[in-house]
């Protein structure tokens, strides 16, 4: 009985690091995508920035 709720309890605790290890890398792969995209906006704001636009007569 004892022995049975020690595996348990080892096996729980297995569990808990493997899905903090996947958080952790899906945390960094979010990281990675959000910083690319924000070079890209970047990039795309001085393409934008080239074009004039003539002002709307009101």
């Amino acid at each position: 009985m004892q022995i049975e709720s020690v595996s348990q309890i080892s096996n729980g605790i297995s569990e808990l690091s493997h899905v903090t290890q996947s958080s952790t890398a899906l945390s960094q792969e979010g990281t990675a995508t959000a910083e690319k995209l924000a070079g890209q906006a970047e990039t795309l704001k001085g393409i934008i920035e080239k074009f004039k636009l003539k002002e709307a007569d009101q």
